[in-house]
């Protein structure tokens, strides 16, 4: 009887399981991918306080966006303008982590549904405005997505000015060369051209390996227009 009164028990609890885990399955389904992001006040007082514990947790549920009930949703059928607002709204707890941003540019910048790009782009280039030790980092980033993701050249080469002009000792020195590459994009081979010689012509103390790597590209450039 202790054997049978055992087994039922177990068929009951394996039961049970069962249906819980159908029913949060369900749940999941039902939940969208992207929540509406609370106030600030309002995740700080969730968290009891901790603003760097509301941080890591929302953070760790958009690294994980798009997977729910056991599907895979697309980035394409994310909400971009939710997306962005939480990512204003966890730099706001942690403006030093490296984390949204980089998963901003990194992951979500590559939806397939190309103009959502634009929401990131906006994203870096404020985050950039904010993080003056990164900010050549995150346009350049916004860069690249305006150039390869939504296609826009004219903007690629806003972002590349202003890139070129910050001043900062520690950025690369590539950065100035940012708009000649925008501007060769565009079909202005003579204006890049021009622009890299006045960087060569003015800049100091340029490195070794940046004036060959400069030089190369001059000489590519002066190449082509020769031949056409």
């Amino acid at each position: 009887m202790t054997g049978s009164r055992d087994t039922l028990l177990l068929v009951a609890i394996f039961a049970a399981q069962v249906l819980v885990a159908s029913t949060m399955l369900e749940y999941r389904e039902r939940t969208e991918p992207i929540t509406i992001p609370p106030s600030y006040e309002t995740g700080l007082a969730v968290s009891l306080g901790d603003g760097e514990f509301f941080f890591r947790s929302s953070a760790l549920h958009l690294t994980n966006a798009g997977v729910s009930g056991g599907q895979t949703i697309p980035l394409k059928d994310l909400d971009f303008s939710r997306l962005q607002e939480w990512f204003f709204l966890l730099d706001r707890f942690d403006s030093r982590s490296n984390l949204i941003p980089v998963l901003a540019g990194y992951w979500f910048g590559f939806t397939q549904y190309r103009p959502d790009a634009r929401y990131i782009i906006d994203y870096l280039l404020a985050r950039a405005e904010n993080d003056p030790e990164q900010a050549w980092r995150w346009r350049l980033q916004a860069i690249y997505l305006a150039k390869h993701r939504v296609e826009d050249l004219d903007l690629a080469l806003e972002i590349a000015e202003a890139t070129a002009a910050i001043n900062d000792p520690n950025a690369p020195f590539f950065l100035k060369q940012m708009p000649a590459c925008v501007l060769e994009d565009m079909g202005e081979e003579e204006a890049a051209l021009i622009l890299l010689k006045t960087i060569m012509a003015t800049a100091t103390d340029l490195p070794d390996d940046e004036a060959r790597f400069l030089q190369i590209a001059i000489d590519r450039m002066s190449s082509t227009q020769q031949d056409e």
